[in-house]
């Protein structure tokens, strides 16, 4: 079959029968050493949980027909699980599928019976390596947890197009000078900023409704000379445009967007939706007195692929390493997130912490809200980034002594000066991996410990 005729698309209803199959077959015929009553005591929870899961479904439309070769199911960045039809085994349908989910994520993770040699081989094949071996809780079978990411950033060309956005609030119309400084800044340091059409404020603080912006920026991800998206706004008005965002469109682009502090909603949501990263960085500070010291740090970051602008300084609080996949930002901003579909999954993450505003009561209240949605049961550390009025106005108790109230003494903690609200902030990438041990950044991916 040619690659032409596969077609990959999200589960429909009129799939599910055919999936199930699918699914029930290939995991008796791959796993013969697993008891076959096992899938069929799963078969019904399966079957309700997968129309509600990200689950792609390869297809051929051949001849006027219509054929289900196989699927792949996702959890954020994990594979739950990939099937392929009998039939269609070793015709490409496996790797059409792993690649179709590599070109939309930054890492994925799985987990493959250790006695299944077949699919541990393809895998390994597909880039994926064995991370650990561990035992299986509800089969009592060894299994290897196998991990794959992507290959070191490249740099975009100089000359690229990047699209200005404002998601969060209309910048005031006085703020048109600094646009323009903005605007000089980028061309002189080789991109060609390309302005969307709602950054001022027209009603109030308003520069179009929610769908509007939303519809502002995806003109952006669908342009295929636009590289990068900076979002040069703040305030409270970001969670609106999510439910106008297409995320499957994000993903293919492959185009990184830039804001901070706000744009915590859009950030871990685009990582929520997607599992691709996003820079939690407010481009406005490079032409700010403070932040001219990041400029040439941005610029190598962008144009030539370095980590220079993530290269954070910090000190750990509580144990000495952090490892896993950075999610979080602004506190406020991110707890607007829960309770929705665009609330990122906690397990095993990173949580980054910072605030411009509030004082003790407000962060005891938001440590108390994420405590009482179990995030500190889930996370496997915390990065505190600053704290400007609390830290500005010396606080008591201190907002780590409160993250450490409502953590006890299990979680490694760490703490940056580095991101924030601060003018001469660094920058970190939401949704990607980091590691932060007690000497330096470990640059290599390697394990803490």
């Amino acid at each position: 079959m040619k690659k032409s005729s596969v077609k990959i698309d999200r589960l429909e209803e009129k799939d599910l029968e055919r999936v199930m199959e699918i699914w029930l077959h290939t995991n008796q015929t791959a796993h013969s050493f697993v008891p076959a009553d096992y899938w069929k005591s799963h078969y019904e929870e399966v079957e309700k949980a997968l129309p509600e899961a990200e689950v792609y479904v390869a297809h051929s439309e051949e001849n006027g027909q219509e054929e289900i070769l196989g699927f792949l199911g996702l959890s954020g960045g994990y594979i739950a699980g990939l099937f392929v039809a009998e039939a269609w085994q070793s015709h490409g349908i496996g790797k059409e599928l792993t690649d179709y989910v590599k070109r939309r994520k930054d890492s994925l993770e799985l987990h493959v019976f250790a006695e299944n040699q077949r699919a541990v081989r393809f895998y390994k094949r597909e880039g994926f390596r064995i991370q650990e071996r561990q035992i299986a809780e509800d089969t009592g079978k060894p299994e290897y947890r196998m991990v794959w990411e992507k290959k070191k950033r490249q740099g975009i060309p100089v000359g690229s197009k990047a699209g200005i956005v404002c998601c969060s609030n209309g910048l005031p119309p006085e703020r048109k000078e600094t646009m323009e400084k903005l605007s000089a800044y980028l061309r002189g340091a080789g991109l060609t900023p390309v302005p969307g059409s709602f950054l001022y404020q027209k009603h109030s603080v308003f520069s179009g409704t929610g769908r509007e912006r939303a519809e502002n920026l995806m003109n952006f991800y669908r342009d295929p000379e636009i590289r990068v998206i900076f979002d040069v706004s703040g305030g409270d008005l970001a969670n609106e445009i999510l439910p106008f965002l297409d995320f499957d469109r994000i993903a293919e682009s492959g185009k990184e967007f830039w804001g901070y502090s706000d744009l915590t909603t859009v950030i871990n949501a685009i990582y929520a939706k997607t599992g691709r990263s996003s820079v939690l960085y407010q481009v406005r500070n490079l032409i700010s007195d403070q932040g001219k010291i990041r400029a040439e740090a941005f610029e190598n970051t962008l144009f030539e692929g370095t980590d220079e602008l993530f290269d954070i300084s910090y000190e750990f609080l509580q144990q000495d390493c952090l490892e896993g996949i950075l999610i979080g930002g602004n506190i406020r901003c991110l707890l607007k997130l829960a309770g929705t579909e665009y609330w990122p999954d906690m397990d095993g993450k990173i949580l980054l912490l910072e605030a411009l505003g509030g004082d003790v009561p407000k962060m005891a209240t938001y440590l108390s809200q994420l405590n009482q949605l179990h995030v500190f049961d889930q996370i496997g550390g915390i990065l505190l980034g600053t704290f400007t009025e609390m830290e500005k106005n010396g606080y008591s108790p201190s907002v780590e002594e409160l993250v450490k109230q409502y953590t006890g003494g299990k979680l490694p903690i760490a703490k940056t000066w580095e991101i924030g609200h601060g003018k001469d902030a660094k920058a970190v990438r939401i949704g990607a991996k980091i590691t932060l041990n007690s000497r330096q950044v470990d640059k290599s991916g390697k394990q803490c410990g």
